[in-house]
C-alpha cells in the first residue's frame, strides 16, 4: 500500500512537471506569435501612412490642375473677343482642348474679329528722338488728367517701338489697379491700348484687346457720364466695328450722346470726328442719304475741315 502510494506521488509530480513546461512553451510561442502580429500591424500602419501620403499627393495634384483650368476658362471668359457669347466662349475652350490633340482634333473656323480700330494720327512732330518720346510717355504718366499729355503720348506711342508701348500701358494698368476710380486714368489707359493692336497676333488676341480697352472706357463713362473725351472714344471705337456686331450697333447711341454733349461746350476741332465716324456708320449700312448729312452737319459747324470735305466727295460719287 505504501509503496502504491509513492508510486502514485511520484507520478503526480512527474505529470505536474510536465503540465508547467508545457505551459511555459505556450506562453513562449503565443509572446512570438503577437510580436509577429504587432510588427506585421506596424509595417501595414507604414504602408497605410504611406499610401493616404501619397493619396494626399495625388489630390493636390487634381485640386492644383482643376484650379488651373477653372482660372484659365475664367480669363478666357473675361477677355473673350467683344460681341461674343457664352456658346462661342465655350467653342474657343473646345477648340483649344481639340488643338492639344491634333490627331483627332477637328478643324474650326476662326470666329469673326473686329476690325483693327485707327488709331489716332500722329501729332506734328513726327520722326522726333527716343529721348523726346520718353519726355512725352513720363509727363502723361505723371497726369492723364491733362489732355495736351494724353495727347502726345498717343502721339509719342505711334513712334515707339512694341517693348515701349508694352512698358507704357503696364504703368498705367498698375495706376489703374491703385486708383480704380480715376476716370483720367481709365480713359487714357483705353487710349494707349490702341496703339498695341498691331502688336498682338489676329484674331483672338485682337477681340481680347478690343474687350479690355471697352472696358476701361465704358469704366470712365460709368464714373461721369457727362465725361465728353470718354463718350467721344467709346462711340468712335464702336462706330469701327463691323455690322452686326452689339457694338456697332449701339454706336448710333453713343454718337448722339457725344453731339448731344458737344451742345454744352465750347466748340474744337476735334468734334468733327464725331460726325465723320457718324457718317462711316451710317454708309456701312447703306443709308447714304442720311450718311451725307451727317457729314454736312458737321461742315456747318467747320466749313474748311479737310476730313469732312474729302468724306462728303466721296459719297456724292
Amino acid at each position: 500500500m505504501k509503496i502504491a502510494a509513492v508510486c502514485l506521488a511520484a507520478a503526480m509530480m512527474t505529470l505536474g512537471g510536465c503540465n508547467r513546461s508545457a505551459s511555459t512553451d505556450a506562453t513562449a510561442e503565443n509572446l512570438a506569435a503577437l510580436e509577429d502580429r504587432i510588427e506585421t500591424s506596424e509595417k501595414a500602419q507604414t504602408r497605410m501612412d504611406k499610401d493616404l501620403a501619397d493619396l494626399r499627393a495625388d489630390l493636390k495634384k487634381a485640386g492644383d490642375a482643376n484650379l488651373r483650368l477653372e482660372s484659365e476658362i475664367r480669363t478666357l471668359r473675361e477677355a473673350a473677343p467683344v460681341g461674343m457669347s457664352p456658346e462661342d466662349v465655350r467653342a474657343e475652350v473646345r477648340k483649344e482642348v481639340a488643338a492639344a490633340t491634333p490627331k483627332t482634333a477637328p478643324k474650326v473656323d476662326e470666329p469673326k474679329k473686329p476690325e483693327v480700330v485707327e488709331t489716332p494720327k500722329p501729332l506734328p512732330g513726327a520722326g522726333e528722338t527716343g529721348a523726346e518720346i520718353a519726355r512725352k510717355l513720363e509727363l502723361a504718366k505723371a497726369d492723364m488728367s491733362i489732355r495736351e499729355n494724353m495727347r502726345a503720348a498717343i502721339d509719342a506711342l505711334g513712334q515707339a517701338d512694341k517693348q515701349t508701348r508694352a512698358d507704357f500701358v503696364a504703368e498705367l494698368k498698375k495706376q489703374v489697379a491703385e486708383k480704380p476710380d480715376d476716370k483720367f486714368l481709365r480713359l487714357g489707359l483705353a487710349t494707349a491700348m490702341t496703339t498695341q493692336f498691331e502688336d498682338v497676333g489676329p484674331g483672338m488676341e485682337q477681340g481680347k484687346l478690343a474687350y479690355a480697352i471697352a472696358e476701361h472706357a465704358d469704366k470712365a463713362i460709368e464714373l461721369d457720364k457727362d465725361y465728353y473725351d470718354a463718350v467721344h472714344f467709346i462711340a468712335i471705337f464702336h462706330s469701327h466695328y463691323p455690322p452686326g456686331f452689339p457694338e456697332f450697333k449701339k454706336a448710333g447711341k453713343e454718337l448722339d450722346r457725344a453731339i448731344e454733349l458737344q451742345a454744352k461746350l465750347v466748340w474744337e476741332e476735334t468734334f468733327t470726328e464725331i460726325y465723320g465716324a457718324y457718317g462711316r456708320w451710317l454708309a456701312a449700312q447703306d443709308k447714304k442719304e442720311e450718311a451725307l448729312a451727317k457729314v454736312q452737319a458737321g461742315l456747318d459747324k467747320s466749313p474748311r475741315n479737310e476730313t469732312l470735305l474729302a468724306q462728303k466727295k466721296e459719297l456724292e460719287k
